[in-house]
């Protein structure tokens, strides 16, 4: 012991001894979602079964009687054996053990959304960077660190297409409504698989298009007004606008010459992208395959966190001719580079493989009523014409006045 330092014995004691499980198990929780640590606990306790229960009849097959003098020695083994299992010795890996999933990032081999940390009520898990970069990395909805929305960057065949669906996913675990706008509906970024979504509204038709964008920038001015009472908007119904390439690209050039339902919506997006992050309102944009990272106008850049998916662009050289721009992470499934801060972290994004429509709907229903009628108002803006509830209208008919329902009835 002449050698060891105190520090070193106390790590000793808390790698090799029975209560290195509470530490274990501490991390594990603070890692882990519910299944994992259902998971664990159900092999924990069957493994602590198997080891007394093995352990205790070897020892009465071999030597005879646990007494009073001998007991140490059994108890010993007992303890010793759990530790393998449950802690991990040398290359063993035990039960609550965190895995290091650096290997990921060089890897095609997906990371499902079900083995990272279960979502909180305003922050989700982006990735996992490895433990030797500081494993998960966070997106906190209220941070007044990361005061940007977020643009996908990149090719379309390395798991970009998936990442909206993990936005969903982790959003409605608290009041939320999301619009998907998609004005080019013959290629780039589709939205189609949330069509019919309770608390999801998608919109393909200018008009319509033009009334979301419409709907949410009143929402913004409505809680703008209520600046000097920040609880009144930071707590307020969370809503995600989702634009396609498009949308992007008028959002960076408002006054690009547009169809004529869409004149204002260029210069909404500029001031919901320079001002509404901080009423809860967060705009998540695709980029065109062609635009690689911070390549937008230098005031929109710093509302916007890049999510940059692998690419490959031909790019024309200052000195003449064509070159290729290709993005500097592994070009891996899921593997993506975020910058922030004028940092970069490289890590694999949890994939949802199917849209969680039915997840999605039974979150929404479970919401409370003002939910529900900020959701009801944004169908009736967003529909083909002015919506008036059927059975309000009235009609004249035959010199009477009645309403149109009732017409109707006749009529059939």
């Amino acid at each position: 012991m002449a050698g060891i330092t105190a520090k070193q014995f106390g790590h000793l004691l808390t790698r090799y001894f029975f209560f290195a499980w509470v530490e274990q198990i501490l991390v594990y929780w603070k890692w882990a979602n519910r299944l994992q640590w259902r998971r664990a606990c159900v092999k924990g306790f069957a493994v602590l079964l198997a080891v007394v229960v093995g352990e205790c009849c070897w020892w009465l097959a071999a030597v005879g009687q646990i007494t009073i003098s001998n007991w140490p020695l059994p108890f010993f083994m007992i303890m010793f054996t759990l530790n393998l299992f449950f802690v991990g010795i040398f290359q063993f890996y035990g039960i609550f053990h965190v895995p290091d999933r650096i290997g990921l990032l060089h890897s095609n081999e997906p990371l499902s959304f079900t083995e990272v940390v279960d979502p909180q009520k305003n922050s989700f898990v982006l990735g996992d960077r490895g433990k030797e970069h500081g494993g998960y990395y966070w997106i906190d909805w209220l941070s007044p660190t990361q005061e940007q929305h977020y643009r996908v960057v990149g090719g379309l065949g390395y798991g970009r297409n998936e990442f909206k669906r993990l936005v969903l996913r982790n959003s409605f675990v608290s009041p939320t409504i999301a619009f998907m706008c998609d004005w080019t509906t013959g290629g780039g970024e589709s939205f189609r698989d949330f069509i019919g979504t309770k608390g999801i509204i998608v919109v393909e038709a200018q008009h319509q298009i033009a009334k979301a964008i419409d709907f949410v920038y009143d929402i913004y001015q409505d809680r703008y007004s209520l600046r000097s009472k920040p609880d009144q908007y930071d707590n307020s119904i969370r809503i995600l606008l989702f634009i396609d390439e498009s949308l992007m690209e008028l959002l960076e050039h408002p006054d690009a010459e547009t169809p004529s339902s869409m004149t204002k919506i260029g210069a909404q997006l500029m001031e919901l992208a320079t001002n509404a992050k901080n009423h809860n309102i967060h705009i998540i944009a695709y980029a065109p395959p062609h635009r690689g990272p911070n390549s937008m106008r230098a005031d929109l850049q710093a509302h916007f966190k890049d999510i940059i998916y692998s690419f490959t662009i031909r790019v024309e050289k200052p000195e003449g001719g064509f070159g290729v721009w290709r993005s500097q992470h592994p070009a891996f499934y899921s593997v993506a580079a975020v910058t922030h801060q004028h940092e970069t972290y490289i890590m694999k994004i949890p994939t949802v493989a199917e849209a969680p429509k039915e997840w999605i709907e039974s979150q929404f229903n479970s919401f409370d009523e003002a939910v529900h009628d900020m959701y009801s108002d944004a169908l009736r803006h967003c529909s083909k014409g002015k919506y008036e509830a059927r059975e309000k209208r009235e009609i004249v008919v035959a010199g009477e006045t009645i309403k149109a329902t009732e017409w109707q009835k006749e009529a059939a």
